[in-house]
């Protein structure tokens, strides 16, 4: 019996000493849903040592067909200078963590975009935030959390 307990406890500090995760990717919005993302991979970040990356997208799906070239061009600099916005705000919040962390902002499709990222990044772990959206809206527009989930080739944390 004593042998047996000793080899237990051996494979838990073996367990606890090994570094999870390396690198994380978040996506990040804005919202509430991304703000607790952002919240638990700085959790995770700080327990393991991992480098963080923030992810923000423009997606640019909702204004592509504008008919008017100067419309477009206009409508997508500010979706770009909001996502600049969101991304100066998620670094700021972890200005003094103590975590290594970049930002990274991408155009397109969210769900594409954060796994591209991720991939690029060698990440192996992504944490989104769940949107929340049902029924009609969940059809005709999907769910990025779902997409990432469905693709990613890493662990993925969705954040309720």
């Amino acid at each position: 019996m004593y042998n047996l307990y000793f080899i237990v406890v051996l494979q838990s500090i073996k367990i606890s000493e090994r570094n999870l995760y390396k690198k994380i990717v978040v996506g990040y919005d804005g919202s509430e849903n991304s703000e607790r993302a952002l919240e638990r991979a700085i959790e995770l970040a700080s327990e393991s040592g991992a480098k963080v990356r923030i992810v923000t997208v423009t997606d640019n799906a909702s204004f592509i067909l504008a008919q008017d070239a100067e419309i477009y061009s206009k409508l997508l600099e500010e979706a770009k200078e909001r996502a600049r916005h969101i991304q100066l705000s998620a670094l700021a919040k972890l200005e003094n963590s103590g975590v290594k962390v970049e930002g990274e902002i991408l155009e397109g499709s969210p769900a594409n975009a954060i796994l591209s990222s991720a991939s690029e990044f060698k990440a192996d772990l992504i944490v989104v935030g769940r949107r929340g959206v049902r029924g009609l809206k969940r059809f005709l527009i999907g769910s990025v959390s779902s997409a990432i989930v469905s693709n990613s080739k890493c662990d993925v944390l969705v954040v309720k």
